[in-house]
This record gives C-alpha cells, sequence and structure tokens, in this order.
C-alpha cells in the first residue's frame, strides 16, 4: 500500500519567513547601514572639497587629523561591529575644527563657509537616521549652534587685531551661521519624521505578525482537538453500530462475550487514539522521530529534506501543521494496515507534491484510508490520493 500522494495549490495566504528580530529589527539594520555609508561617502568628498579650498583654512594638519581619526573610526565600526556614533562624534569633531579653521580675517570666503555648512547638514541626517526624533533633534540643535558661535567669535576676535575692520562678525559669517542652525534642524527634523514613521510602521507590522501568529496556534490547537474528536467519534460509531447489530440478529445472546471484547477492544483503541496522535509539531526531524517514538517499527526516508522542509516552510502555520499531519498519518498507516518497515517520502516540484510510498503488503480497503485522511486534507486544503496493489510490489 502506497501513502497517499498529497498534492496542494499555495493560497494568497503563503506566509514570509520574517526576518530576525521582525520587521523593526530589519528597519534598524538598513538604518544603520545606511548611516555608515553616509558618514564614509560624504566625508571623502569633503575631504576632496576641503583640499579644493585649503587656502581658506587654517590649521591645516588639524583638519587632517581629524579626517584620519574619522576614518580610522569608521573602519574600526564596520570591522568590529560597534556603534555607529563612534565615526558620528569624529565627524563632529571635524566640524568643530572645520568652524576653528575658517575664522579669521578671512571667514568671509564663501566656498569654506558653505563646506562648514554641509558638514553640519551631514551629521545632522546621521543623527536622524539613528536616534530617535528628540535626540537627534537635540544634537542637531547643540551642533548648529556650537559651530555657529564659534564661527561667529572667532570672526569677531580676528576683527580686533585688524584696525582696518570694524569691531564684530562680518555680515555674511552671521548670514551662515544662522543658516547653519536653520539648515541643520529642518533637515534633521526631516529625516527623522521619516524614520520615526518607518520604525512605526515596521513595529505595528511586527505587532500584527505576532497577534496572527497567536491566532494561528489557537487555531492550530483547535483544529487538532477537533481532528482527536473524529477519530474518537469513529470509533465509538463503529462500535455502537456493531452493538446494535448484534442485538438486531441476536448474536448479542449466543456470541456475548465476542461483542464484549469487541468493544473492550474498540474502548482501547480510542485510548491508543488518545496516546498515539499524530504530533502537532511542524518540523521535519520530528516526524521521522515520530516513526520510532510511537513504536510503529517502521523507518521514515526523506529522498531531500531540504526540499521537503522549504516546501512546509512556505505555508502557513496552521496549513503546515495539516500537512505534516498527513504525511505523519500516512506513515501510521503503512506501519498498521500494511506491515511496511520503511517508508520513502519524496517531493515533486511540479506541481507541489509529497509522496509516501512503501514497499509493504497492501491493503484491499484503500477507500476507507481515504475517507479517514480527506477530513485534514481538507483542512489543510489539499488534494490527496490513496493507491495499493494488494500482495504485489506497490508505489
Amino acid at each position: 500500500m502506497a501513502g497517499p500522494m498529497i498534492s496542494h495549490r499555495p493560497s494568497a495566504q503563503t506566509g514570509r519567513v520574517a526576518a530576525v528580530g521582525g520587521y523593526a529589527g530589519g528597519v534598524a539594520r538598513v538604518l544603520r547601514s545606511g548611516a555608515l555609508s553616509w558618514a564614509a561617502l560624504m566625508p571623502v568628498a569633503q575631504l576632496v572639497a576641503y583640499a579644493a579650498s585649503a587656502d581658506s583654512f587654517r590649521n591645516g594638519q588639524l583638519m587632517v587629523g581629524l579626517f584620519a581619526l574619522h576614518a580610522l573610526c569608521w573602519a574600526l565600526t564596520v570591522w568590529r561591529g560597534a556603534t555607529v556614533w563612534f565615526p558620528v562624534g569624529t565627524w563632529i569633531l571635524i566640524c568643530l575644527g572645520a568652524a576653528i579653521s575658517v575664522a579669521g580675517p578671512d571667514t568671509s570666503d564663501v566656498a569654506a563657509l558653505r563646506i562648514v555648512l554641509n558638514m553640519c547638514l551631514c551629521v545632522g541626517i546621521v543623527a536622524g537616521l539613528l536616534a530617535t526624533q528628540t535626540a537627534a533633534l537635540a544634537l542637531a540643535v547643540t551642533l548648529s549652534t556650537s559651530v555657529a558661535a564659534l564661527l561667529i567669535l572667532c570672526d569677531s576676535a580676528g576683527t580686533l587685531w585688524d584696525a582696518t575692520e570694524t569691531a564684530g562678525p562680518s555680515r555674511l559669517t552671521v548670514y551662515y551661521s544662522l543658516l547653519i542652525v536653520v539648515y541643520t534642524v529642518c533637515s534633521t527634523l526631516a529625516v527623522s519624521i521619516l524614520t520615526t514613521v518607518w520604525r512605526e510602521v515596521a513595529q505595528t507590522a511586527d505587532t500584527h505578525q505576532r497577534h496572527r501568529g497567536r491566532i494561528d496556534q489557537r487555531l492550530t490547537r483547535d483544529l487538532a482537538s477537533a481532528e482527536l474528536a473524529t477519530r474518537r467519534s469513529r470509533v465509538l460509531h463503529d462500535t455502537v453500530i456493531n452493538t446494535l447489530g448484534a442485538v438486531a440478529n441476536g448474536s448479542i445472546v449466543s456470541d456475548g462475550h465476542v461483542v464484549s471484547a469487541r468493544c473492550r477492544a474498540d474502548l482501547c483503541a480510542i485510548e491508543e487514539i488518545e496516546a498515539q496522535r499524530v504530533p502537532t509539531t511542524t518540523a521535519i526531524s520530528d516526524l521521522i522521530a515520530y516513526a520510532y517514538a510511537c513504536a510503529l517499527g517502521i523507518d521514515a526516508v526523506i529522498d531531500d529534506e531540504a526540499m521537503l522542509r522549504r516546501l512546509i516552510d512556505r505555508q502557513p502555520p496552521w496549513r503546515r501543521q495539516e500537512i505534516v499531519g498527513l504525511i505523519g498519518e500516512s506513515i501510521t498507516n503503512a506501519a498498521k494496515h500494511s506491515g511496511a518497515e520503511q517508508v520513502t517520502i519524496c517531493v515533486r516540484r511540479q506541481p507541489d507534491q509529497v509522496i509516501v510510498r512503501d514497499l509493504g503488503a497492501g491493503t484491499a480497503d484503500v477507500d476507507m484510508l481515504a475517507d479517514t485522511l480527506r477530513p485534514r486534507a481538507r483542512d489543510a486544503m489539499a488534494l490527496i490520493d490513496v493507491e495499493s496493489h494488494h500482495r504485489r510490489e506497490r508505489r
């Protein structure tokens, strides 16, 4: 007797395997990767711009040293998996160093002020990617006001040494100081709003997935309980019918001990169903162990366990449970009805089919086995087919 050929068609409800940590964890990893990429590309562009306008800056060695420190921290972050805030901190030092270096009598150099503005904008964007909205805005306000204050103070100090200059910062310095504060805060706010919404959507999806998982588990338990009750009711039904038949034909008087023994056997069968029901696990390895654990005396051999695992993992949990249950019940049928010592489980890609074969003695009552499998197959939205060549080599 060959076990059932289970053919099922994936529905629109086919589940997805979420990444470790859920959708929120995936969003956090994407934002971290984006921040690392931004912290690598933009400082390179700013270093090129700084080299092109090196005459507009003082403290050239300080700036080169800060860029080198930033590159070292970024490499260590990628290599050791440290927090992204290390290169962000060195980037902040670059902003402050640039503000000090560009200050002085030549502060009116527009290119140098634009470089400082670009540095502050980029740091604010990274803060918006990594931190919460409140923390990102606090960092943006602190950084931009500090840089603006350094520009104004250093420019004011520079005019004190030049008798031809009016005391105080130049209008261009004040203008760019205001631009740095406004642009940095606004860009940080925009990025933080987008990332906050993205995180909230991911957390909502995770919450929905957890609720759906609990519902699927509850549905699986209910289906398993209903299936067990159905099998018990079938045995009780047979007991009642056999007893009524014995009463009708009078054999209960002459063969009462036979009828009693049959009823006791049916009650033992009900207890066996309760004790040795198909396991509720959906793991293929546990299904193989089930063939031994239930003392079936049969070996379960899977031709391609990886393919079978992928096929089952693509299904929602409630369908996954029923498909594994069908395979497990097929193994039980091969052991108890066919007397086989080994079953082979194979998978066909097109269409998606799971075939359970054995080389036992077979059975003449194929319809009975098919009827016992159909309720579970109906719950799994699967198609089954049972074939048997009695006392011949079978598939």
